[in-house]
């Protein structure tokens, strides 16, 4: 069923005696919606322009729609922001089959190289998504988005997929540097590469937030400047 067949069925039952249960379906369609009017407007507009009325709006639904959903706006901002790593792991699967990778170590600079690209050019979103004022119940809500849209993932290999099922962005390079050192790097010393790492990366999305270098060009020069923090805390990592 389409997403506009959908909101024609939503709407009627909205109405005085026609209620009836949505099914899982349709509950998807009505969730992509609402994240899709939710792009919409951070694209055009930016993150400080999505209002609840703004969002129904775009989406052709009324607004306390929105609150059997989504516990508020911001809510459904982070919702749309973990959305906005699909893009990036269709990007990342199309890297994956471009060149068959075994080495681990080649496998987390270059995750961390379309990660970094793709953050820099959405930073805003990135910034929101990983160091809002939300950001406590960022597991929660990636539980429950990818509980509703369990099959964005399929094209990744399993061991990033739970990656990306992941909340915190420390959480997430910490998976990936386990898969690094298979496990063998002592917990205290994993921590601290990790958040070395991550603390630049922070650094680094803050720049482009500041700058607002979206420019090819500019972008390349903090990815590449990003990798080059990421080797220098593997070969860290790597020291006994």
């Amino acid at each position: 069923m389409s997403i506009s067949e959908t909101l024609k069925i939503y709407s009627e039952r909205t109405r005085p005696m026609t209620r009836r249960a949505l099914t899982q379906e349709e509950k998807r369609n009505v969730t992509l919606a609402l994240v899709q009017a939710t792009r919409k407007i951070l694209f055009t507009e930016g993150i400080d322009a999505v209002t609840i009325r703004k969002t129904a709006a775009h989406a052709q639904l009324n607004s306390a729609t929105i609150y059997k959903y989504f516990s508020d706006i911001e809510e459904l901002i982070l919702f749309t922001c973990i959305d906005l790593l699909r893009d990036y792991a269709e990007i990342l699967s199309q890297e994956l089959k471009k060149k068959q990778i075994e080495d681990s170590k080649e496998l987390y600079l270059m995750i961390w190289k379309v990660f970094s690209k793709f953050s820099f050019q959405h930073a805003d979103c990135l910034n929101y998504l990983f160091y809002g004022t939300h950001r406590h119940t960022l597991q929660d809500v990636t539980s429950y988005y990818y509980a509703t849209f369990h099959d964005v993932l399929s094209d990744l290999p399993e061991k990033l997929q739970d990656m990306f099922r992941l909340g915190s962005i420390k959480d997430r390079n910490l998976e990936l540097l386990s898969l690094v050192f298979d496990n063998k790097l002592e917990p205290k010393k994993l921590a601290v590469m990790g958040r070395l790492t991550i603390s630049y990366y922070q650094m680094m999305l803050n720049e482009a937030i500041k700058t607002g270098k979206t420019l090819d060009s500019n972008v390349d020069d903090m990815v590449e400047d990003m990798l080059y923090a990421c080797e220098e805390v593997l070969s860290l990592a790597s020291k006994k």
